[in-house]
């Protein structure tokens, strides 16, 4: 495939991309939590797929996981996955190994798909809250600790 040719794809699926964020960020309500999860989304989904993208592009990604990953604790493997993916593509400028960036696409793409499975899903923080606190009160029903 010629590179004209890839650049021209890459920038489809770029736009694409962000179309499909607005969409799906449009129907849900505008909260902290909200707008947290957009701009993580956006800042990982994006560099991502759209060409000529390097490393470094990732550097607002790595930082919005961490902040989506205190705001929502469950999805710390994310955050995680980011981290793990930006140090083996690091690895490479440090002199560690001239093959990690080749294995940083493996953490990076699944927490790109994470990133893009909570945008997907409808489910809300509260729920999730409540979930647990439903969860602790059983276990105060039931006697366990």
């Amino acid at each position: 495939m010629p590179y004209e040719v890839g650049v021209v794809l890459g920038l489809a699926a770029g736009t694409a991309a962000a179309v499909l964020i607005v969409a799906l960020a449009s129907r849900r309500r505008v909260e902290a939590q909200t707008i947290l999860l957009v701009a993580t989304a956006s800042a990982a989904l994006l560099p991502y797929v759209l060409p000529k993208m390097h490393d470094r592009f990732f550097f607002p990604a790595d930082i919005l996981t961490v902040a989506f990953a205190f705001a929502r604790p469950r999805k710390w493997p994310i955050a995680a996955l980011c981290q793990l993916g930006s140090i083996l593509a690091y690895m490479t400028f440090l002199g560690v190994s001239v093959r990690g960036s080749l294995f940083a696409i493996l953490p990076m793409s699944i927490a790109v798909g994470l990133l893009a499975l909570c945008l997907i899903e409808a489910d809300d923080p509260e729920q999730e809250a409540g979930a647990a606190d439903a969860g602790m009160a059983s276990g105060r029903a039931t006697g366990a600790a």
